[in-house]
């Protein structure tokens, strides 16, 4: 039995060996202003659904304007809530659209250094198990596919998918509690350098709110195993909607929570009840829309129209190691989360 109203639960590692089912299919600019010193390191890229965008931050410039930006009716870009950027730059986003049945969930696919009011290269309609709106992140695994939570599963697609596109791989999801496993509902989804898969999730059960993480190995074609899980009684009533892992393997959590800052947890962390490894906050009334990490293990915090940049060791009430400030292209509301930044050296 729970003992507290709401309960935390972080799962995310390699500990708890636990099978769950997986199927696979046979086949299928110039920078904003910065605040401190310049910005130096990845292009940042910054998917603004309420703006309908994707604008885009490099080093060498001073001017207070990105250094593109792609926007426009040809995009087809608008409200979502997954964005990623590919190792050659092609930019993959997947938005709400209004398709013969209604309202769907849409991949646009632009080629490298798009810009401004250019149609995507292909587009595919996601099939499957998913519901505009609650269909989570976007996270390259690096093999042709990319993955989404979609509420009670995480779904992989290939990134090559044109027309009409479905799962090529689900994993039901589950977090691990007092009482048991339990199955879950994701709010996101996150890869690490091993190429293991990070579900943000949450549940309900006995009038408790559990909020967390799980982690799977994919170790065969129709099997995907939980290898660590732990939970936090301290992490936010507010299920975290933000997750990233760092290349050392530092797991990051956020909510959209006003002042509730970002959650750090070391690569070791066992599985079982665990406190939370660091926490840093921001200005007041800070509310988190999209974190990110980038090579160097610094934090990248979307927040309302500015980026703040973190550095990887950020604890407490930190403040920020420079901020990308752009109120005429960033616009991160209540209602924004997901997977909104990448940080990328091109």
């Amino acid at each position: 039995m729970w003992s507290l109203p709401r309960l935390a639960i972080v799962v995310a590692g390699a500990l708890l060996a636990s099978c769950s089912p997986l199927s696979v299919s046979p086949r299928l600019g110039e920078p904003a202003a910065l605040q401190g010193p310049s910005l130096t390191g990845p292009t940042v890229y910054a998917f603004s659904p309420e703006k309908a965008l994707v604008a885009s931050y490099t080093s060498d410039a001073p001017a207070a304007k990105p250094a593109s930006v792609l926007e426009g009716s040809k995009t087809q870009l608008s409200v979502g809530n997954g964005m990623a950027v590919g190792a050659d730059g092609t930019l993959y986003v997947v938005v709400q659209a209004t398709g013969s049945s209604g309202t769907a969930m849409k991949l646009l696919v632009f080629r490298p250094g798009a810009r401004g009011n250019v149609a995507p290269e292909r587009t595919a309609w996601l099939k499957g198990p998913i519901l505009p709106g609650y269909a989570v992140g976007l996270e390259l695994d690096g093999h042709g596919n990319f993955w989404l939570s979609a509420i009670a599963k995480l779904l992989r697609y290939p990134t090559s998918a044109h027309g009409s596109a479905r799962p090529n791989a689900s994993i039901v999801a589950q977090l691990a509690t007092p009482d048991g496993l339990m199955a879950a509902n994701c709010n996101n989804v996150a890869l690490d350098s091993t190429g293991n898969i990070y579900g943000a999730c949450g549940v309900t059960y006995r009038g408790a709110h559990a909020s967390g993480v799980s982690e799977y190995a994919l170790v065969a074609r129709k099997k995907a195993k939980l290898v660590r899980t732990f939970y936090d009684l301290e992490l936010p009533e507010v299920a975290p909607s933000s997750i990233a892992i760092d290349d050392a393997g530092t797991i990051y959590l956020a909510s959209n929570l006003p002042n509730s800052g970002v959650f750090a947890y070391r690569p070791s962390m066992k599985s079982g009840d665990v406190r939370y490894t660091r926490r840093f906050t921001g200005p007041s009334r800070t509310i988190i829309s999209s974190i990110v990490t980038d090579s160097s293990g610094n934090v990248y915090v979307a927040v309302g129209s500015r980026i703040m940049v973190f550095g990887p060791k950020a604890n407490g009430q930190a403040r920020p190691i420079r901020s990308i400030r752009d109120p005429k292209h960033l616009d991160y509301t209540t209602n924004d989360y997901g997977t909104l930044l990448n940080a990328s050296l091109q």
